[in-house]
């Protein structure tokens, strides 16, 4: 361990880390920047952990974003909006427009969309994508918000992107269509929030490649870390399979979104 040009601990030890090795703390210059040199050496040769994504340019972000998706593998995924990706173009454009996002940006945006639909189409048939939804959750935010903020467009576009309370439901009743076309595609419509740790962030996994999870303040970080995303995706698979089948089964889920959707609806209307 190293206090950079203060002090360094260190032990010595030919059978490794044992409780016997001979441990040494030292503030002599010449030894701390010695120390100091082997530690930033062995630190070049590690991959980090995870990347922080924080204002970057749209490209790099779409990039990341596509990349997550290009490798195959099963999918999780779970958000207070659902993805924006398993939406129509033209939800996507509407909420776009609604948001004064630049016709740069959209145009950027749209091309994402049909790579990942290119994508979609090849992956879906043979891998599992699953969708958390929190029908409580859900619930209050269609009863007590007119719109919401959409973390996963707002990282993307570098200001806050919210959803009307119409184009969110328009949104739901697209991933049953999805469901009702892809024997693949699952939607978990329960209450796995409060059984969630980290409930308050969007979290995007795919199976042995990439982990993609998104906070508040468009933060993000992502990961091709397999000891990170597995456990996340261990984690979320275990979160799963505790949802009753009820809440999994394919014509309750459809039944119970769709009356949610109406009601909703008509109210607007």
């Amino acid at each position: 361990m190293v206090l950079k040009g203060k002090v360094a601990l260190f032990g010595m030890s030919a059978r490794g880390f044992t409780s016997k090795m001979n441990v040494q703390i030292t503030s002599d210059q010449t030894l701390v920047d010695h120390c100091t040199t082997l530690f930033e050496a062995a630190k070049s040769q590690c991959n980090p952990m995870f990347e922080h994504i924080k204002n970057m340019d749209i490209h790099t972000l779409i990039d990341k974003d596509l990349n997550l998706y290009l490798h195959t593998g099963e999918v999780i995924f779970k958000c207070e909006v659902p993805f924006w990706l398993f939406s129509s173009k033209e939800i996507l454009v509407s909420i776009l427009q609604d948001n004064g996002v630049p016709e740069e940006k959209t145009q950027k945006l749209l091309y994402h969309y049909e790579g990942f639909n290119r994508l979609f189409e090849k992956h879906i048939r043979h891998f599992r994508h699953r969708i958390f939804l929190d029908e409580i959750f859900i619930e209050n935010i269609l009863i007590n918000q007119k719109s919401l903020i959409h973390k996963h467009l707002s990282i993307l576009v570098g200001e806050p992107v919210y959803v009307k309370k119409e184009y969110y439901c328009y949104h739901l009743k697209y991933m049953v269509d999805l469901m009702n076309s892809y024997q693949n595609f699952e939607l978990g419509f329960g209450t796995y929030r409060k059984n969630d740790f980290f409930n308050q962030m969007c979290i995007f996994i795919k199976q042995h490649r990439a982990s993609f999870v998104m906070g508040e303040n468009f933060d993000a970080i992502h990961s091709n870390q397999p000891i990170l995303h597995s456990t996340l995706y261990a984690y979320y698979d275990e979160l799963w399979n505790k949802m009753s089948q009820y809440e999994k089964n394919r014509e309750v889920v459809e039944e119970k979104i769709n009356r949610l959707v109406q009601f909703h609806i008509q109210e607007k209307e």
